[in-house]
């Protein structure tokens, strides 16, 4: 009986071990890509290290989005003088949006508002 209770906890170990894994990147951008076009287009967009320079705020308006860097050696920031959110999850035209957003996640970066002097977010 211990020999199965062994097998078993083995084996719920080695599949919450393949659950936990991050899904693989469907796009890998550098900071001269345009990361909004990747966003629009969904899936896992990688950052790579770098600073990505924003001109307006990115938003994810769609489903299942992953936004991941590479820790913090990405980093989004706004460009000196945009005064926006940085990054907006779900549909911000509309007091009242047609449907929720879900399934967003975004990891590994830090975000930087404000221009040079603006405040930091982790995102881990």
């Amino acid at each position: 009986m211990s020999a199965r209770l062994a097998i078993l906890t083995l084996a719920l170990c080695a599949g919450a071990s393949h659950a936990s894994a991050p899904a693989r990147c469907t796009e890998t951008l550098s900071p001269r890509d345009d990361v909004q076009s990747a966003i629009d287009r969904g899936g896992v967009v990688c950052l790579g290290e770098g600073e990505f320079r924003l001109s307006r705020m990115l938003v994810v308006g769609r489903d299942a989005v992953t936004l991941r860097g590479r820790g913090p050696a990405t980093v989004l920031r706004l460009a000196d003088g945009v005064q926006t959110p940085v990054v907006v999850i779900g549909d911000f035209e509309h007091e009242t949006p047609s449907h929720p957003t879900s399934d967003v996640t975004v990891e590994r970066l830090r975000i930087v508002g404000g221009g040079r002097d603006g405040h930091e977010a982790h995102g881990d």
